[in-house]
């Protein structure tokens, strides 16, 4: 949602803020929910364009670690399902690590 909203707000444009368009009037011409351009102006709103962008890269870096965690959390369960089962684990069951 943040990302759509994001690629149509266009901060720079003179029709916006300068010539007084009204906030709703600028959330109808772009499709936008009065809860999503709020939620993206208390997100958005005092950052700077390369703040802006430094923050989505963080978030999707954040997301990415959070993933690769998960799946080492499924990998240890299933692992120790295994033990308990007596079943050999590791390389003796051919897994490999992934990387």
């Amino acid at each position: 949602m943040d990302e759509s909203i994001a690629r149509r707000a266009d901060h720079s444009h003179p029709e916006g803020v300068e010539a007084g368009v009204e906030t709703g009037e600028r959330r109808r011409r772009h499709g936008i929910t009065r809860a999503g351009f709020y939620r993206w102006k208390n997100k958005f709103g005092g950052l700077e364009l390369s703040d802006a962008k430094r923050l989505r890269q963080l978030e999707d870096e954040n997301r990415r670690l959070k993933h690769m965690v998960a799946e080492r959390a499924v990998d240890i369960r299933a692992l120790k399902a295994a033990e308990k089962r007596g079943e050999p684990a590791g390389d003796e069951a051919g897994w490999c690590e992934m990387s």
